[in-house]
């Protein structure tokens, strides 16, 4: 069977659109479409990631001025969290437990309650990031505890 690599295949480049020579698997023109592609994939995602990573530690920041040093557990109503600019919909984890689903921002952990009430509490077990992140987190919080909780609002 004789291989042919100059035959034309009604494909494009997904980049350019140029029609496509060659194997049949092939998605791009050359190289330069093929790093163009990567490269939006990738700024795409950063960006994605960076706002969401950007969220949570506004909401870290909230929980745990609401928390306090000592803060083991507290009882707060949502509507003074929504005006704290939490947000709600961005976690970095979940678990389903006897009170029902355990939302978590790291570390820290809230449920709903009746009355649109949330509990909030500190799990002091539980790290699932790096040594190193939480030292540079605990430096940086050292430097925001200086600040007013209306200069808090600002924080994003």
């Amino acid at each position: 069977m004789q291989k042919n690599s100059n035959i034309a295949y009604t494909r494009k480049c997904c980049v350019c659109n140029k029609q496509l020579f060659g194997r049949s698997d092939k998605v791009f023109c050359d190289i330069h479409c093929k790093n163009k592609y990567h490269q939006d994939v990738r700024k795409h995602t950063h960006s994605v990631a960076s706002n969401n990573i950007k969220i949570l530690n506004r909401n870290y920041v909230i929980l745990i001025q609401l928390l306090g040093v000592k803060g083991k557990k507290i009882t707060i109503n949502k509507l003074a969290l929504q005006e704290l600019k939490f947000d709600f919909s961005t976690v970095s984890g979940f678990e389903k437990t006897k009170l029902g689903i355990k939302m978590k921002v790291y570390e820290i952990s809230w449920y709903y309650t009746t009355h649109d009430n949330i509990v909030i509490f500190q799990n002091n077990d539980q790290r699932l990031l790096s040594p190193y992140v939480y030292k540079r987190w605990e430096m940086q919080w050292q430097q925001k505890q200086t600040q007013t909780p209306i200069e808090l609002n600002n924080y994003s």
